[in-house]
Formats: C-alpha cells, sequence, structure tokens
C-alpha cells in the first residue's frame, strides 16, 4: 500500500499533460523560423500554422488528443513544444536522409507579394488569447503580380477536415500545390478522376475526384486527402513528396483532410466511401467503425453520449454474461475450497509433491476446474481494446455529466478513482478468502491507474461500469456456490 502510495502523484502527474483545450486563434508566433510573424488555430486535434499568404507552413497532428504543444500564460506565448511535436508537412528527399519543410495551399505566381492583416474569427484577445469556438474561421487576402488571391478556412474544432475557398483574380488559371507527409521520403500517393475506374499513383489526373498521400495502416500513421468540393473542377499532378490541384479557375472549393491514416476517422468524416483510398482490416477497423455506427445511432435515441456509452456497456455485459459466468463460477469455487487449501500447504509444506497431490485430489472431490475461468477472463480485453480506437479516435459533439469531452482523459480524475474503487472492490471479492494474493494484486493497480489516466474517459466510464455490473455477477455466483459447497460440507472461512 505505500508503494502504491508514492506511485500514486507521479502518475497523476503524468496524466496532467493532457487535458480539454478551447479552440482559438493565436496571433504573431513565428513557426517555421523565417522571422515572419505567424498565426496559428489551436484545437484538441491539431495546431496548424499559417503565413501572411493563408500557406499553411506548420500543421501538427496530435497523435494523443489535448495535448497542448502551446503554452499560454497572461499574453505571453510560448511554442517550442512544436518544435517535438509531428509535422504533417515535413519532407524527406528520396535518399531519406535531409530534412526538408513543404507548405499546402500554395499559388505558384510571380512578383512582390503585398499582404493584408490575415481576418481571424473569433478574434484572440489582447490578453490571454483564449476567445474560443467550435468553428474557427480565417480569410487571407495578398496581391502577387497582377494577381489578387484571397483564401478562406474554415476550421472545424472536433474535424480534421478543413473546408477552404480559394479565390484568384488576374490570371486564366492557378494551381494549388501541397508538399511533404510527416517526414516519409515515400509516401502512399494516390488520385483518381470522377470518370475512372483505377487509381493512379503518378503523373496527371483527369477531373479529379480526390487525391492523396498517405502512410501506413498503423493508427498513428498521416494522411492528407484533397477533394474538390461543390461545383469546383480541377486536374491534379502526383509527385513523389508533392501533390497539387491543376488548372482552377475563380473561386475553388475543397475539402483537405489533414489527420490519421485510419478507418474510424476517414469513415467519420466521410472519406472512406472514396475508391482505393482506405482498406480497412477486420478488427480494428470494420468492427470499429460498426461500434461508432451503433453508438451514433443508440445516440440518436438517448440524445446523450455517456448515456449511449451506458446503454452500450449493458448490452455487451449481458451478452458477455454467459461466457463471463464460467470465470466467476471457477473464481467463486476456488475461494470456498481456500481454506481447504491452505490447510493442505501448511500439512505437506515439506512435500511439494504429496501437496500437489492432495491439492489435485481435493479439486477433483468437489468438482473444481482450477483453469476453468482462464479463457472468458481474456474476453473483455479485445473488446476494450475496439473501444479504446474508436473512443479515442469519435468525436462526441457533447460532454458528459463534469467530463468536457468523452474522447479525452478526465481533468478532475474522478472517473479514475471509481474506476480504480471498482477494481479494488473486485479484486477483494475475488480474493478475500486468500490475504496473500489480495496484497500482491493490490500492487498491480499502479499499472491500472497509469492506464486510466490516459484512458478517454469514456472508454473509462464503460470500463467501470462494465467492471460494475461483473461485480455483480460475481457476488450473486459467489452465494450461490458457497450455499453448494456447504451442502458438500466445505469450510467456510
Amino acid at each position: 500500500m505505500k508503494k502504491l502510495a508514492v506511485l500514486l502523484p507521479i502518475l497523476m502527474f503524468a496524466g496532467s499533460a493532457l487535458a480539454n483545450i478551447n479552440p482559438h486563434w493565436i496571433r504573431n508566433v513565428d513557426v517555421n523560423g523565417d522571422k515572419s510573424p505567424d498565426v496559428i488555430a489551436t484545437t484538441n486535434l491539431f495546431d496548424i500554422a499559417f503565413n501572411d499568404k493563408g500557406e499553411v507552413v506548420g500543421w501538427f497532428v496530435k497523435t494523443v488528443k489535448g495535448t497542448a504543444y502551446i503554452r499560454e500564460n497572461n499574453g505571453v506565448v510560448n511554442s517550442t513544444g512544436l518544435n517535438r511535436a509531428p509535422n504533417l508537412l515535413q519532407v524527406r528527399n528520396q535518399a531519406g536522409k535531409d530534412k526538408l519543410y513543404g507548405k499546402a495551399f500554395v499559388v505558384p505566381l510571380e512578383g512582390e507579394v503585398k499582404a493584408e492583416k490575415a481576418v481571424l474569427s473569433p478574434e484572440p484577445t489582447t490578453q490571454d488569447n483564449k476567445v474560443s469556438a467550435e468553428t474557427l474561421t480565417a480569410t487571407f487576402k495578398y496581391q502577387q503580380g497582377d494577381a489578387t488571391v484571397t483564401k478562406t478556412y474554415t476550421i472545424h474544432a472536433r474535424k480534421y477536415t478543413l473546408d477552404v475557398k480559394t479565390n484568384v483574380e488576374g490570371v486564366d488559371n492557378y494551381q494549388l500545390t501541397f508538399e511533404g507527409l510527416q517526414n516519409l521520403a515515400q509516401p502512399n500517393i494516390k488520385g483518381i478522376g470522377k470518370n475512372d475506374v483505377n487509381v493512379l499513383a503518378a503523373g496527371p489526373v483527369k477531373n479529379v475526384r480526390y487525391i492523396s498521400m498517405q502512410g501506413g495502416k498503423a493508427s498513428t500513421q498521416p494522411a492528407l486527402v484533397v477533394q474538390p468540393s461543390n461545383d469546383t473542377t480541377a486536374d491534379a499532378t502526383l509527385n513523389p513528396t508533392k501533390i497539387s490541384l491543376d488548372n482552377l479557375k475563380g473561386e475553388s472549393s475543397m475539402r483537405v483532410y489533414g489527420g490519421f491514416n485510419e478507418a474510424i476517422r476517414l469513415h467519420i468524416e466521410n472519406y472512406l466511401s472514396l475508391p482505393g483510398l482506405f482498406d480497412p482490416s477486420f478488427v480494428l477497423g470494420n468492427l470499429g467503425i460498426w461500434v461508432s455506427n451503433f453508438l451514433t445511432w443508440m445516440y440518436g435515441l438517448v440524445g446523450n453520449w455517456g448515456l449511449a456509452i451506458i446503454l452500450l456497456t449493458i448490452i455487451i455485459r449481458l451478452a458477455m454474461w454467459p461466457l463471463m459466468q464460467a470465470q466467476y463460477k471457477s473464481m467463486a469455487e476456488m475461494q470456498a475450497i481456500q481454506p481447504l487449501v491452505t490447510e493442505i500447504n501448511k500439512k505437506y509444506a515439506d512435500d511439494s509433491q504429496k501437496r500437489g497431490q492432495a491439492t489435485m485430489q481435493l479439486y477433483q472431490e468437489h468438482g473444481v476446474n482450477p483453469f476453468g475461468g482462464c479463457l472468458p477472463m481474456f474476453l473483455p480485453m479485445p473488446i476494450l481494446i475496439v473501444l479504446w480506437q474508436v473512443f479515442s479516435k469519435f468525436e462526441f459533439t457533447t460532454g458528459f455529466l463534469w467530463l468536457p469531452d468523452l474522447a479525452l482523459p478526465d481533468p478532475y480524475y474522478i472517473m479514475v478513482i471509481l474506476y480504480i474503487g471498482a477494481m479494488f472492490l473486485q479484486t477483494w471479492v475475488s480474493t478475500r478468502k486468500n490475504p496473500e494474493m489480495f496484497r500482491q494484486q493490490l500492487f498491480m493497480f499502479a499499472i491500472f491507474i497509469f492506464l486510466a489516466l490516459q484512458f478517454p474517459s469514456g472508454v473509462t466510464l464503460y470500463y467501470t461500469l462494465f467492471t460494475l455490473l461483473g461485480l455483480g455477477q460475481q457476488i450473486l455466483i459467489n452465494k450461490q456456490v458457497e450455499r453448494h459447497m456447504e451442502l458438500k460440507k466445505v469450510s467456510k472461512a
């Protein structure tokens, strides 16, 4: 218990790095080191920096939601944390050695640039820069040569997709380029035309439906997907580390996804149906999509994400009730004969062979299978892994009770305390007649605390309720088994 008390403050500090970030704009930060001030939109999902031409010069997608790479204190901004953040627009040459830094939404033009001050909404305050909103907008306007360029960005705080409108006056047509993909020497390049069947990996694409640069299928791999929207038509060019929309005229509209190359996010943001873009795996892909769809359906019924998770937990627990019965019955039987096992251990303390024979004979006499509950014990873990993947990538539009975002850890640690309390009770009930085993498992709570601090609070809510429902099932079975053992005159502790 003393060891646990020492570890608890350390683990609590480790979890405190994650918090809910109020989406807002930050002005006058030099992100790329070119001595020019940039503006940054910061959210739970990413920090994205624009120069005065509205070109993205840093696109920092957060591997863990709510990571605060930027620190603000009384109007003073410290952005040095961005140096350790993965940049979606970082480029490596084909040799994989020298690092280059790309840009996105670049309109290649000739001539001197005269840029106006970016119009941001909501405008950051001069004191704390924390005026927040679910939707952030920015308009950049500049002249270059004979052309006037206007770019308008709509950033949704709960999406990786940007809605972008670009208007270029003074030229017949223009191009928009996107360069780099998180330091990958050879990203997976794709593109397909609206009337085409085959996905291309290089060269020109006519009347493009989408173009993309993608990493592997690991949940932390990056993806940049560009899709013309509304009535915009464009051609495209695919190069090894650079993609572009070509032959744009006047005002163009597009959806641009800059996030993770994984099924749940691409599904949530309506990209998964694009031909050839992504092929989900069964467990963490298609099964995760099914869970997210089912969760969304239940939200439509109850109108609250927390209640939807509670209903999902009850349904899963009821479905697993017969399977978990074997585990709990085996545990209860082992507990019921524990006093007799203790007597055998004392009687044959110096003879391990006789001790083992006597123990096995005891199991046979009372019909106890010490391994009967092993398989069901592991059944909840795959489900927990799938839910972790779903909830950490899911976007809950509302909080629940004191929880501001069910996709983030509980900032007040209340769910962590409830989770540990439920685990403590479950351990006590299952080991109450074996004090030594209880003490051994108690120290393991340090690991559970660490995991709970990292869990999205929706996962913690699920597993706490799941554990409490299982605790009720276990108590019922314990009483049934003890009554049965009493008929066989098994001593009670």
